[in-house]
């Protein structure tokens, strides 16, 4: 099967790629709308809001390091907030 951008999206923002151990990323929310539906979402944390990070808990594929660089340069990418990837250069899942 053919990577997605999702998938490697997914892979580069695990901190366990960078032999982490990591516990609190995400937190649950409950709402309640208008009906009296409720509904339940996962909401990701920053990562000074994560309950457990244990460093070197395992041998990884990249330093901690080169993780949190990825993570700077992948937040540099989001096309969401008004910010363009560039074209040609270094870029994390460039041209996907």
């Amino acid at each position: 099967m053919r990577l997605r951008q999702s998938q490697a999206r997914a892979i580069l923002r695990n901190p366990t790629y960078a032999g982490a151990y990591v516990s609190g990323r995400y937190k649950s929310e409950r709402t309640i709308d208008a009906d009296g539906n409720i509904s339940t979402r996962s909401v990701e944390l920053p990562p000074d809001r994560w309950e457990v990070v244990i460093h070197d808990h395992h041998r990884g594929y990249i330093s901690w390091d080169r993780f949190n660089a990825n993570q700077r340069q992948l937040a540099a990418n989001r096309s969401q907030r008004g910010a363009r990837p560039p074209r040609e250069g270094r870029a994390l899942l460039q041209g996907v």
